[in-house]
């Protein structure tokens, strides 16, 4: 289905479509050069204040393909960002591929969230692997999250308890506080995994507090944490907070002045 270019109002996704399965979605797409753009709800941030950017598209339906989108841009406390999209949980079988948002929100099983463009942003709207089973995040630039009031703030909140969740091959770029971060109270499933990803913050003095932070609040982090490059200093460790029960290092991690660019991991 093509998507003309245009200026279109928050949407709701709930429908499966018909005849449709694992292998038959239905794509949603834009012809080539031109741009559509979805309009977001707001939110009360955790100072109070409402802020545009929340559900700009959100997906409650299965078996789908959401292709060269965009969520509409906002100006808070003097930042212009873009707004989230999210896919709920219960929804199945979608891919996020080659779009332009702030982040996405992922609750869903069987997700690929491949080659998109995630930011600038602003809190509270950071992406967030909310839940959900056999999910990859590859091949993404998370980019220019920043924290404009109290809340808490990182490029990816990762909180879910599913597993066979990869985040890999992803190129991060000026986040807040952290890049990854997670704090679970209940136990993660098997199979998490965070590789070849690249941490780069050159707007950021000295680095962020942590690329990827792992710290438990009772739960166990079943994740191995392997060939990565860590841009907050070149001390072995910096950049990698591993305090979480389960959460290992599985080797080739290197670790980088924040001013040093990676090269990019991102795959064609």
């Amino acid at each position: 289905m093509l998507i003309s270019g245009g200026n279109y109002p928050q949407s709701d996704v709930t429908g499966n479509g018909v005849n449709r399965s694992a292998n038959s979605r239905c794509t949603f797409d834009v012809p080539n050069g031109q741009h559509a753009v979805f309009a977001c709800e707001s939110i009360a941030n955790d100072d109070g204040v409402n802020v545009m950017g929340a559900s700009c598209i959100d997906v409650f339906g299965s078996f789908m393909v959401f292709r060269h989108l965009e969520s509409q841009q906002y100006t808070f406390a003097g930042v212009t960002y873009y707004g989230r999209v999210d896919d709920e949980r219960g929804a199945q079988y979608l891919t996020f591929e080659d779009n332009h948002f702030g982040s996405i929100a992922q609750g869903g099983s069987n997700i690929l969230i491949d080659h998109n463009e995630l930011g600038p942003s602003i809190d509270p709207f950071n992406s967030r692997q909310a839940d959900g089973s056999n999910v990859t995040w590859s091949d993404n630039y998370f980019h220019d999250t920043k924290r404009v009031s109290s809340g808490h703030i990182e490029c990816m909140f990762y909180e879910g308890t599913g597993s066979n969740v990869q985040i890999i091959y992803n190129l991060w770029r000026n986040c807040d506080v952290f890049d990854i971060a997670t704090t679970p109270s209940e136990n993660m499933g098997a199979g998490q995994l965070i590789d070849h990803n690249a941490f780069w913050e050159p707007d950021i003095a000295g680095g962020n507090v942590g690329n990827v932070w792992l710290d438990s609040h009772g739960g166990n982090c079943p994740m191995v944490v392997s060939n990565n490059w860590f841009g907050d200093g070149s001390a072995p460790g910096n950049g990698l907070n591993l305090d979480c029960p389960g959460a290992v290092d599985g080797g080739g991690n290197t670790y980088h002045d924040p001013s040093v660019q990676p090269p990019d991991p991102r795959r064609p």
